[in-house]
C-alpha cells in the first residue's frame, strides 16, 4: 500500500523517541511532534467598550 505522508504526519525526523503531550480538547495523550499547536488571539476587552467610549 501506499504511504500518505512522507513524515507519517510528525516533525520528529530521524529524532527517535519525543515526549507525550496531553490534548487539551480529547485528553489523548500523543507525540509532541504530532501535536498541532494552535494560537488563538482574543481581546480580553469587550468589542463594543472602546467603540461606545470613542463617542
Amino acid at each position: 500500500m501506499p504511504k500518505k505522508r512522507q513524515n507519517r504526519g510528525r516533525h520528529k525526523g530521524s529524532k527517535g523517541h519525543t515526549r507525550t503531550v496531553q490534548c487539551d480538547n480529547c485528553g489523548r495523550i500523543i507525540p509532541r511532534d504530532k501535536a498541532i499547536c494552535v494560537t488563538r488571539w482574543y481581546t480580553p476587552v469587550d468589542p463594543q467598550l472602546p467603540a461606545s467610549s470613542k463617542r
